[in-house]
């Protein structure tokens, strides 16, 4: 019963390989700069941030708000489950 596949729908054994799968992601900055694929992760964000010039780094203004911002980190994976990559993405947390 499980050996014909049918398009749009898997086998019931590629469903249970892949829910033996855990992936651990970090919750904030302090948990994240203690593993060094995070750090790395990071530093390339940082990088393509200064590359492709999106923001400008300049001191506050007297009495203005400032924008925050947070760290958000996912792991990729590949199509078999293992860890293709690490991606962290530095992103606004509301408006100002």
């Amino acid at each position: 019963m499980d050996d014909i596949s049918v398009r749009g729908t898997r086998l019931f054994s590629n469903i249970y390989e892949r829910c033996n799968i855990s992936v651990c992601e970090p919750v904030d900055y302090e948990e994240a700069k203690k593993s060094p694929n995070w750090m790395v992760a990071m530093k390339e964000e940082l990088s393509m941030i200064e590359k492709n010039q999106t923001w400008i780094l300049m001191e506050k203004p007297q009495g203005k708000k400032v924008i925050g911002f947070k760290w958000v980190y996912r792991t990729k994976l590949n199509v078999y489950g293992s860890i293709n990559k690490h991606k962290a993405r530095l992103v606004m947390k509301g408006y100002a």
